[in-house]
């Protein structure tokens, strides 16, 4: 009877919309695998850590890693195209002059023998960078690469300054088969101006390409690897972390959502009770007039039939007659116990009191 005539018990609802208590349903799918990601990255970043304290230790090495950022690489690399272009657009013009195949010829083979002066050299001062490096392998091979270096640049140069020279007097093909042996009998043999430009030009396209690998990260291999795994890890981890902070604040939204939707529903079980409550002290009032007529009505149709019985039977009535007619257990009702039914409402209005954002509106 009272489940029926009174809402919802609001108990389970109030708890709910204590504070914390949405926090403690746990996080969403989402939530533990993004915490699962970030607890796989941080052990492997543990591991990466304890290799880099593993190599520092055992070479000495105490400097932080010079790790370029994207942005300073991009701008070597803008370093070394211009470089590419300015030694293709030199050479282009000192090949063509003099050439029967014109400036499109020159310009033809100017741009590869760039391309691969440059090429080559950014690998080599990469390469030389291993000087720097912990180990003695690293030295060695950059100590190596270095006396490669110091051949290279002039040998190419002064070799792409004698193919220009031969091309110009014997043609291509012969120039071809006659600039090696011109290199080798006499490396500086040649007087004018343009080849002198050529060589100079060459020279500095080449160290400047040597230069630009030798700044284009860091030197030390391992300790390069090493930082830079380290450095993405943790670039990794910051944005997990991130995404996992957001799923949190989106799901800290829906849970207020759903606070609000439980405040709402609990004043409107509480409002609900007292229309409920207000209804049935209405109801046993009726009840209460209806039974007191009924009894009334009863009564003096009991009287008037015995009055006319009496008229005309020819003997005494029966005792009964003088006893108060009762009207019968048909119309009893089990009386509502509103007293109880109040109770339970003023403690369920006291409960929703005790969360702060019920107080204002259950008082009102």
């Amino acid at each position: 009877m009272r489940a029926a005539l009174l809402a919802r018990d609001i108990r389970p609802a109030v708890r709910r919309l204590q504070p914390g208590a949405f926090e403690a349903a746990g996080p969403t799918i989402d939530q533990l695998r993004v915490e699962h990601e970030i607890r796989l990255l941080e052990a492997r970043r543990s591991s990466v850590a304890s290799d880099l304290q593993a190599y520092r230790e055992k070479y000495g090495v105490v400097r932080e890693a010079d790790l370029k950022e994207p942005s300073d690489r991009r701008l070597r690399l803008g370093w070394v195209i211009l470089v590419a272009l300015v030694q293709a657009l030199a050479n282009a013009a000192f090949f063509a002059s003099g050439s029967r195949w014109g400036l499109s010829f020159g310009l033809g083979l100017a741009v590869m023998l760039g391309v691969a002066d440059v090429v080559a050299h950014v690998h080599l001062g990469r390469g030389i960078g291993l000087i720097a490096g912990a180990r003695w392998v690293d030295r060695v091979l950059g100590v190596l690469l270095l006396g490669v270096v110091v051949i290279t640049v002039p040998a190419w140069n002064l070799g792409v300054v004698h193919l220009r020279n031969v091309v110009r007097t014997l043609g291509f093909e012969s120039g071809i088969e006659q600039w090696l042996p011109s290199l080798l009998e006499s490396p500086l043999g040649f007087t004018d101006f343009m080849s002198w430009a050529l060589l100079t030009i060459g020279i500095t396209c080449s160290v400047s390409a040597v230069l630009a690998g030798w700044s284009w990260n860091e030197r030390d291999p391992t300790l390069r690897r090493l930082s830079g795994r380290l450095a993405e890890l943790d670039a990794d981890l910051d944005e997990l972390r991130w995404d996992a902070q957001e799923m949190a604040d989106d799901h800290r939204s829906l849970t207020d959502a759903e606070r609000t939707e439980l405040r709402d529903q609990i004043l409107a079980d509480l409002e609900m009770s007292e229309s409920l409550v207000a209804r049935m002290r209405r109801l046993e009032a009726n009840r209460d007039t209806f039974l007191h007529d009924a009894k009334a009505a009863h009564a003096a149709m009991v009287r008037a039939y015995r009055d006319e019985n009496r008229l005309v039977r020819g003997t005494p009535p029966p005792r009964y007659f003088t006893e108060q007619a009762e009207l019968g257990p048909i119309l009893e009702v089990d009386p509502f116990n509103l007293q109880e039914l109040s109770t339970i409402l003023e403690d369920q209005k006291s409960l929703a009191r005790s969360v702060p954002e019920l107080e204002r509106e259950v008082l009102e």
